[in-house]
């Protein structure tokens, strides 16, 4: 309950944190329900002091959408097909929000990735080297791009 208080708060949408122990009863009646209220807000505050600790209070996490826009003004294509491409890679970096990537990899790798992966399954010629992402990120693999690519298309199955 920690996670979700610091994450409201993370994403400028901050929840009360008694509105949390409320859901946390009314959802987890059999875990939170007979938990006293005020305890339970002081364990929560108490957890959310750790994890930002834990964080050396880093809260700030750089995503990966601005670089599908930044890299994507390079390729050889209408206005119009970079946003679909745009659109599909953007799609693509939502769905890795529900892996461990962000943890794994700068933002800019997961987007050379996943417009790599946009550009593959939308069979788009970009007009531009196998390896486009060289003049961005120097000596990025293939195998570590698939690897990403598999990670994120896996969950889409």
């Amino acid at each position: 309950m920690g996670c979700l208080f610091l994450a409201g708060k993370v994403s400028e949408t901050p929840k009360k944190c008694k509105d949390i122990v409320t859901a946390a009863q009314n959802v987890f009646p059999t875990v939170y329900g007979n938990k006293n209220r005020n305890t339970f807000v002081d364990e929560i505050m108490g957890i959310e002091r750790v994890l930002l600790q834990t964080m050396k209070f880093d809260l700030q996490v750089d995503l990966p959408y601005q670089y599908l826009i930044d890299y994507s003004k390079k390729f050889k294509l209408t206005k119009t097909e970079i946003n679909s491409l745009v659109h599909t890679s953007w799609t693509f970096v939502n769905d890795s929000a529900f892996t461990t990537l962000c943890l794994i990899w700068e933002p800019q790798v997961i987007a050379v990735a996943l417009l790599h992966l946009a550009i593959t399954v939308r069979k788009v010629n970009i007009g531009l080297p196998d390896c486009w992402w060289n003049e961005y990120i120097a000596n990025l693999s293939n195998s570590l791009i698939d690897d990403i690519c598999h990670k994120v298309s896996f969950r889409l199955c």
